[in-house]
């Protein structure tokens, strides 16, 4: 839902809307993604942390 907002701002910083747009996405999902990497960095079970990742991952898509 945010990404529905931030799209008509970044179209008015950038004349190169959708490289940021990119850029700024794969931002997001990198940040949203370091609880799982602490997560598996405490010591759980790495195909836990997986699965965690991918339901992640999937909220991106909805």
């Amino acid at each position: 839902m945010l990404a529905c907002l931030a799209w008509p701002l970044v179209t008015l910083l950038s004349s190169r809307a959708r490289r940021l747009y990119f850029w700024l996405a794969v931002l997001v999902t990198i940040v949203g993604l370091k609880p799982d990497a602490w997560v598996l960095y405490k010591g759980q079970p790495a195909a836990a942390v997986f699965i965690l990742v991918l339901m992640h991952l999937r909220r991106y898509q909805t």
